[in-house]
């Protein structure tokens, strides 16, 4: 696999680099150093290429009861960090009302290919990255949707390569075993910090208190460039499924990596990244590079935007400006913050610097206890139900459930109403501003209708009315309320 090292160490020059179940079958990789003669590199921009997104059959995705854990059980939710942190400005639905036809959800994207390989590429099973939905755990820990972010998780630099040019892959092949088995996708979060990297340029620079255990309190972009990333690459070409280099009993490949989290959190108890805007912008840039060379068809993320306040949009405004051709999917978190998860203004925004044809996920939705303040546990849990349907109507292609241990058990209950009926929807058409019609794999119409909206003038007869609470009723049509919000499913 070729290495970007020097190539990318030329265009960052002005960073100045300086420098569970465990088996014995998992091997770990020492990397000899060697040195390399210094050459003459030229550098050719490519214009990106626009390739339309793999679409993957949807498949229903099961319905899961959920409930607040008290015990890790497969019912259960457990959520590792603190993630909950914007404030409790609220958003209006928006009122913009769109014909809107649903996009698949990206599975891969395409550059020009850097390799050739004999080897059969593992796929995506057919079941695996269609849904619409997913949830935030510690990793191991299931929940409702077909898609899984372990967060922090373990892919962190300093974790599997401990020592310098050596690689230990148990926890992270034991991680990916155990989702595997569950046949979720997943989203994996980089952590690109390594102690031992962050003392050689960083030491005498001021720590954060870490968020995670299992990271530094130092997390400053990387000293060596190329040390981190030789690890990036060999971490992508271990689950890329290309038979190259792959984790044994590798069943499907990851594809959809996201460049740390949240870089504009450096506050003093809640830290996780330190540096300015153009060192992440950086970090980005390297960190894309190396995955797309090694595996033309992931899907890059940049770290999630926590939320729409000012001082987050204030962080990434330069990286958006610059960055176009080093994310895919746009990356937007909803922490008990807004009622539409921020996904207008965040499209808005995406929209505003050059980003038209990007499609965005929201990675953490949270609906948490804290907005009992203003409202009841009935009024928050529509919610779920509200914030899903409009971000789908604003251009998000994944919702991603969290904070779900920090949720009343009405949330709960909408979350899992909302995720089992439209989960697995393969097209809507947005009617009104409270009205969407999905279209079902399984040939079912499912209108989501709200604030009073109506079914069209076409639909006659008896229908399955079923609100955000989980109550059904069998009722003609002319008997349908949408005062509280509710799905009305056609055969």
């Amino acid at each position: 696999m070729r290495k970007l090292g020097a190539v990318v160490c030329l265009l960052l020059l002005a960073s100045a680099c300086s420098g569970s179940s465990e088996t014995s079958e998992t091997p770990t990789t020492t990397v000899t150093p060697t040195t390399v003669p210094p050459t003459t590199v030229t550098t050719t921009t490519v214009p990106p290429t626009t390739v339309p997104p793999t679409t993957v059959p949807p498949t229903t995705v099961p319905t899961t009861t959920i409930t607040v854990p008290t015990t890790t059980t497969s019912a259960g939710i457990i959520i590792v960090g603190p993630d909950d942190v914007e404030d409790n400005s609220g958003a209006d639905i928006p009122t913009t009302n769109t014909d809107t036809t649903a996009f698949p959800v990206t599975t891969s994207t395409t550059v020009p290919p850097t390799k050739v390989s004999e080897s059969i590429q593992l796929e995506l099973p057919d079941d695996i990255g269609v849904s619409h939905f997913g949830h935030l755990t510690a990793g191991r820990d299931g929940g409702p949707g077909g898609w899984r972010r372990p967060h922090p998780g373990v892919f962190v630099w300093g974790l599997i390569e401990k020592t310098p040019g050596e690689y230990d892959w148990k926890r992270s092949d034991s991680l990916v075993t155990a989702i595997q088995q569950d046949r979720v996708g997943v989203l994996t979060t980089i952590w690109p910090f390594a102690e031992w990297d962050q003392n050689t340029c960083h030491a005498d620079k001021p720590k954060a208190q870490p968020v995670f255990p299992i990271l530094t309190d130092s997390l400053y972009k990387p000293c060596d460039i190329d040390a981190y990333i030789a690890w990036l690459e060999a971490t992508i070409e271990r689950y890329d499924g290309d038979g190259l280099n792959d984790m044994p009993g590798l069943e499907y490949p990851l594809r959809h990596w996201e460049v740390s989290n949240e870089p504009s959190m450096q506050q003093p108890d809640l830290t996780f990244f330190m540096g300015e805007p153009e060192d992440y912008l950086e970090l980005l840039q390297v960190s894309y590079t190396a995955i797309k060379s090694v595996d033309p068809l992931a899907v890059v993320f940049p770290a999630g935007q926590a939320g729409m306040h000012e001082s987050a949009a204030d962080f990434w405004q330069p990286i958006l400006e610059e960055g176009n051709e080093f994310f895919d999917v746009g990356n937007i978190h909803s922490i008990s913050s807004s009622d539409t998860f921020f996904s207008e203004e965040y499209r808005n925004y995406l929209n505003d610097f050059g980003h038209q044809t990007k499609p965005f996920w929201v990675t953490e939705a949270a609906v948490g206890e804290r907005l009992l303040k203003d409202r009841s546990e009935e009024e928050i849990a529509e919610i779920p139900f509200i914030g899903s349907v409009t971000s789908f109507v604003n251009g998000a292609e994944v919702v991603i459930a969290a904070a779900l241990n920090k949720s009343p058990q009405k949330v709960l209950d909408a979350w899992n109403v909302v995720i089992s009926t439209i989960g697995d929807f393969e097209m809507f058409e947005s009617l009104t501003a409270t009205s969407v019609r999905f279209d079902m794999r399984d040939g079912k119409t499912i209108y989501a209708l709200w604030g009073g909206a109506k079914l069209p003038e076409d639909v006659v007869g008896a229908v399955v009315a079923r609100r955000y609470d989980g109550i059904e009723t069998v009722l003609d049509v002319s008997q349908v309320n949408s005062d509280l919000p509710m799905f009305v499913i056609i055969d």
